[in-house]
């Protein structure tokens, strides 16, 4: 009767297999706008990179990123909405020390260190540049802050194929005054796949174990990481550059400070509610209902500042690209004239067990 039992089992979880259903996403903050109509979208076919363009909306240069139609996973997260193609919880910083300003991309309005004040770049002067694969955004900071700064951010998707393709984000910035300045520079990446918000974390070369819990690393000297919803199963792997690799060009550049951290839904409050400073308290981020965001910091504070001479530029970039996951192994075919002999054979199997039972009864 066991062995009858366990082949029906078996025959039920070929015939049938429930798909995992996405998380609900998440609500924008309170004082947020919804997505534009407008926003740039630029494609490869393995990746799509979404760019917001439209003034007075999310804050524009915020962006997002998923697969494009030519993924194995076709049309899912890597950045937060991305398969929605709605940015808005990735952003970028510029803080500037000299005047104590943190230049951000989102609208949202984050907190941040006593004493500095937030100005949002929307309102600045800013040009827009797409192309069929990049998307180039300029903000002069003289619009609407004291710094002469003026900020540039590359997002360019490149390559031609899922084994060579990645999407680049570079930021340069250049003072533009007649002063020294001292700055920072932040990236804050909300990392997603598909429905799974609370991805996990593990170092690559050299390697390190998938962890679930806040953690940052001063002058990180890991190579890249991987992000993924289910180490045991993955709907794919998300890499990120930290130090390397340097054959790419231009090569990473190495950050002051790298964080694995709450985004800010669930644990609340996160790196998305701090336009800057952040740190992790070693909450657990990963799993079902959580939420995981990776921040890249340079001149994370005053002694590591970046200092600028009047029109000097500096220069910071970071890869983000995917890893499809293995194609799960074929489940043969049953058809009917093979359907007919499993239930002769699970019949035969039947009598022999019951058979086997009363003969045991008897004795």
């Amino acid at each position: 009767m066991e062995i009858f039992i366990a082949a029906i089992l078996a025959i039920s979880v070929l015939a049938a297999m429930t798909p995992m259903a996405s998380a609900a996403p998440k609500p924008k903050p309170s004082g947020s706008f919804q997505a534009s109509s407008a926003d740039i979208v630029v494609s490869n076919n393995i990746y799509d990179v979404t760019v917001e363009d439209t003034s007075g909306s999310d804050g524009i240069g915020t962006y997002t990123v998923s697969t494009g139609s030519g993924f194995p996973q076709p049309n899912q997260d890597i950045l937060f909405s991305g398969a929605d193609h709605d940015a808005w919880s990735s952003y970028l910083t510029v803080r500037s020390y000299t005047t104590k300003t943190d230049y951000v991309t989102t609208t949202s309005s984050p907190a941040t260190t006593p004493g500095f004040t937030v100005i949002n770049l929307d309102p600045a002067n800013v040009n827009i540049v797409p192309t069929a694969t990049s998307v180039t955004t300029s903000w002069s900071t003289g619009a609407v802050g004291t710094d002469a700064l003026s900020i540039t951010q590359v997002i360019a998707i490149e390559g031609t194929t899922v084994a060579d393709s990645r999407v680049r984000v570079t930021t340069n910035v250049t003072n533009t005054g007649e002063e020294s300045v001292r700055i920072g520079i932040r990236y804050e990446w909300d990392i997603m796949i598909d429905g799974a918000d609370g991805s996990w974390f593990a170092e690559r070369n050299p390697n390190g174990p998938w962890i679930d819990t806040e953690q940052e690393w001063a002058l990180p000297i890991f190579e890249s990481y991987e992000t993924t919803n289910d180490p045991a199963n993955p709907i794919f792997t998300i890499v990120g550059t930290v130090t390397g690799p340097a054959t790419l060009s231009p090569p990473p550049t190495p950050p002051d400070l790298l964080q694995f951290a709450a985004w800010g839904s669930t644990p609340s409050p996160g790196v998305y509610d701090f336009a800057f400073n952040f740190t992790p308290t070693g909450r657990t981020i990963a799993g079902a209902g959580k939420d995981s965001a990776i921040t890249y910091l340079w001149g994370n504070n005053e002694t590591n500042a970046i200092e600028l001479s009047p029109g000097e530029t500096v220069s910071v970039t970071q890869y983000l690209y995917a890893i499809p996951a293995p194609a799960p192994a074929p489940v043969p075919a049953i058809t009917p004239i093979g359907l007919i002999a499993l239930v002769g054979l699970l019949s035969v199997i039947t009598a022999v067990s019951i058979r086997t039972t009363v003969r045991k009864k008897r004795e």
